[in-house]
C-alpha cells in the first residue's frame, strides 16, 4: 500500500499539478475583483471568503465554479486514462492486487484536492489583504455571509468544497470506468452538477442534502442548514460512491486488461 501510495503522488503531486490549481483560484479571486468595482467585501476574513460564495448569480457563478472544478477533473482524467491504458497491466503485476491500485489512487487524490485547495484559500487570503474593503456595501443582501464569521465561513467552505470536489472528480473516474472516454465522463459529471445546481434554485429545502452541491456556499443564503448536515451528506455520499467504484472496478477488470494484451501491454 506504502508503494503504491508513493507511486500515485509522485504523479500527482508534480510540480505542474500543485501550481495549477492556485493559479485557478487566483483567477477566479481576479475576476471576481473585477467585477466588484475592484475591491472585495468585509473584513479580511470575509474579503477571503468572498470569492468562493457561490452562486450569488447562477449565470455567471456556475461557469466559474466549473473553472474551480474542471482542472481537478482534467488532472486525473489525463492520469487514470493513461494508467488503465499503458501502466496498469505492470503496476498490478509489481502490487498484486487491483483494489489496492484503486483505493490507494483515491487516497491520493482525496489528499491532492486537501493540499492543493488549502493552498488556494491561502490565494484568496492574499487576495482579501490587498483587496478587502470594510467599507463595501455590496453584501446587504447577502445576511447569511454578513451575519458569519470570516472565519467559520472561510472553515465551512474548505470542508465543504473538499467533499464536493471529491466527490466530482471520483464521480468522473466511475463514469471513464463505465463509458471508457474521459471527455465524455467529464461532460456527463458537468450536466449532473448544472442539474443538481438548479434543482437546489428550485428546491431549496433539499440543499443539504445534494452533494454536489455541497461547495456553493451561497445557496446557505436559500437554506441557512448547519455545517454538519452537509457533512454527513456529503461523507455517505463519498463513500457510498467508493463502494460502488470499487464494484465497478471488479467488474470491469478483465475487460481492461484484455485491452491492454490488445495493445501489447
Amino acid at each position: 500500500m506504502i508503494n503504491l501510495l508513493r507511486y500515485h503522488m509522485k504523479i500527482f503531486f508534480a510540480p505542474f499539478t500543485l501550481l495549477i490549481v492556485p493559479l485557478v483560484y487566483a483567477l477566479n479571486a481576479l475576476t471576481v475583483v473585477s467585477i466588484n468595482q475592484g475591491v472585495l467585501p468585509g473584513d479580511l476574513w470575509h474579503a477571503a471568503a468572498f470569492p468562493l460564495y457561490i452562486p450569488i448569480n447562477l449565470k455567471f457563478d456556475l461557469p466559474r465554479w466549473f473553472i474551480i472544478l474542471l482542472p481537478y477533473m482534467m488532472i486525473t482524467t489525463l492520469y487514470v486514462q493513461n494508467e488503465l491504458h499503458h501502466r496498469f497491466s505492470l503496476t498490478l503485476i509489481r502490487s498484486g492486487n487491483a483494489l489496492l491500485w484503486l483505493n490507494s489512487m483515491i487516497v491520493v487524490i482525496i489528499k491532492l484536492i486537501m493540499v492543493t485547495t488549502l493552498a488556494g484559500f491561502f490565494v484568496n487570503l492574499f487576495a482579501g489583504v490587498l483587496f478587502g474593503d470594510t467599507q463595501s456595501n455590496m453584501v446587504q443582501l447577502l445576511p447569511v455571509f454578513t451575519d458569519s464569521s470570516g472565519i467559520r465561513l472561510m472553515i465551512g467552505e474548505y470542508f465543504m468544497m473538499i467533499l464536493s470536489i471529491s466527490i466530482s472528480v471520483l464521480l468522473n473516474i466511475l463514469f471513464i470506468l463505465f463509458i471508457g472516454h474521459g471527455g465524455l465522463a467529464t461532460l456527463t459529471v458537468i450536466i449532473l452538477v448544472s442539474v443538481s445546481t438548479v434543482t437546489a434554485f428550485l428546491i431549496p429545502p433539499i440543499i443539504p442534502w445534494l452533494p454536489l452541491n455541497s461547495g456553493m456556499a451561497a445557496l446557505k443564503e436559500m437554506n441557512n442548514f448547519p455545517l454538519a448536515y452537509g457533512l454527513i451528506s456529503g461523507c455517505v455520499a463519498l463513500a457510498i460512491l467508493v463502494a460502488v467504484m470499487n464494484l465497478v472496478f471488479k467488474y470491469k477488470l478483465e475487460q481492461i486488461l484484455i485491452g491492454n494484451q490488445g495493445r501489447g501491454l
